[in-house]
């Protein structure tokens, strides 16, 4: 997955890894890890944070279903009571997911963030820092009539803005949805070039869930990413927490690191 962060007239793009190499690593590592004093297995931690961080396939790997252009208008579900579950949830669909996260994997969600909390009470008030926004940033091919990027934007009922000095069109859309997998959608259009999610600059808090075999009620395993001090620039200070949350509720953190200069407080 590509994220595209708009800073003035500078574009930058990040890619994450594929999760065929993840489940290779995966293999081996939950298998054991090295011991650090103070900590739990820290291979096995270092590596549920970059499945957590990295992995954007889960429930939902056939895919979104294939949108006609010019077809009726989308209907958008009504938003979640909890935005922050909504979002993290649409992040796990990743590229391959639907465009709408399920009620049941926002409600596991929500109610896992909830037992991490009062788990771990330092991350009480550290909110998710989403990893885009409900829009995409699209190159177009002026060569190519534009009839059915028009239709889609009109479908989805998105807003668009030409920065034709740049030669980027910004598509937002009304509400939250899974933009990674819209990429693919817009990408398979004629006209459309390149089509990438807008992504957030800065951010402190990063909340992410893999689960093995996509399993709403199984095991999940969470990273989270604690961050303070100019988080505009990437955080001075960051604590890095790993935990496994199981489907009956039981919350074990399986890891925790901190990085950072004197300045920063010790969570240990």
């Amino acid at each position: 997955m590509k994220r595209t962060l708009l800073c003035g007239a500078l574009l930058i793009s990040a890619g994450a890894a594929t999760p065929a190499v993840l489940q290779n690593d995966l293999d081996g590592t939950l298998a054991g890890g090295s011991t650090t004093a103070g900590t739990t297995p820290i291979g096995s931690a270092t590596m549920l944070a970059r499945l957590a961080r990295s992995s954007r396939a889960m429930f939902g790997l056939s895919g979104p279903a294939a949108v006609d252009p010019c077809g009726p208008g989308q209907v958008y579900p009504p938003p979640a009571a909890n935005g922050e579950a909504e979002q993290i949830a649409l992040e796990m669909l990743g590229p391959f997911g639907g465009l709408f996260a399920p009620p049941d994997l926002i409600a596991r969600v929500e109610r896992d963030l909830d037992l991490i909390r009062t788990s771990q009470p330092a991350l009480a008030g550290q909110g998710h820092t989403p990893e885009w926004e409900p829009a995409l940033i699209v190159m177009l091919d002026p060569g190519q009539a534009r009839d059915d990027f028009d239709c889609l934007n009109a479908s989805f009922g998105a807003q668009v803005t030409e920065l034709q000095v740049i030669g980027f069109t910004i598509v937002q859309f009304p509400a939250r949805i899974n933009v990674e997998a819209l990429e693919k959608i817009y990408e398979g259009l004629p006209e459309v070039v390149s089509a990438n999610p807008s992504g957030i600059l800065g951010g402190a808090n990063f909340w992410s869930a893999f689960s093995l075999g996509n399993d709403v009620n199984g095991t999940w395993f969470w990273s989270v990413e604690d961050g303070s001090g100019d988080c505009q620039s990437g955080c001075i200070c960051r604590t890095n927490y790993q935990f496994t949350v199981t489907g009956a509720g039981g919350v074990t953190l399986v890891g925790m690191t901190a990085s950072g200069g004197s300045s920063c407080a010790s969570p240990f």
